[in-house]
């Protein structure tokens, strides 16, 4: 019973209080100061869009993980999409999983000629999951570029108070 009421009040917490945080306490990781500052600066946008670097080993998967557990944990995002070198892509999605509970596929032309040959010729991969992994070279080609394209809308929309979802694509 303790266990179910705990639940509840961080659940209230995470949608009603906006300046407690709940990623860094449900994720499997140890946490620098300086990791938290894209979480504060992400929760003040409407629309959540971080392009994070630095160096290598200061923790850019940590800070977009936090965000994008933040944002899930908060209702403020249920699509998201991870941009990053080929090389890296299967990194970033066990990480995803493994430090923060947060599926994603990896989408490129495997998963495009999977999806073809069980939905159809014109399926779209941007519209089958929530959370999605590109390569950047994969990306930039006019196929994948084109169906992004379709899936977004033209103009964004912004809620009208920055509790609600937008619906829209969140990039971290």
């Amino acid at each position: 019973m303790d266990a179910l009421l705990d639940a509840v009040r961080w659940g209230a917490i995470a949608s009603a209080d906006r300046t407690a945080l709940q990623a860094p306490f449900r994720s499997g990781i140890e946490i620098e100061d300086y990791q938290l500052d894209p979480v504060a600066r992400a929760l003040s946008m409407p629309r959540t869009i971080l392009l994070i670097t630095d160096d290598v080993g200061l923790g850019k998967t940590i800070e977009a993980g936090l965000v994008m557990q933040e944002l899930v944990l908060r209702h403020r995002a249920r699509t998201m999409m991870i941009v990053c070198p080929a090389g890296l892509t299967r990194q970033w999605r066990d990480e995803m999983r493994d430090k923060f509970g947060l599926d994603f596929r990896i989408v490129g032309a495997a998963l495009l000629r999977e999806l073809r040959r069980a939905r159809g010729l014109y399926t779209n991969p941007w519209t089958h999951y929530a959370r999605l992994i590109a390569s950047v070279g994969w990306l930039k080609r006019d196929r994948p570029m084109r169906l992004l394209r379709e899936v977004l809308p033209a103009t964004p929309r912004y809620p009208s108070c920055d509790l609600q979802p937008t619906g829209a694509y969140t990039s971290i």
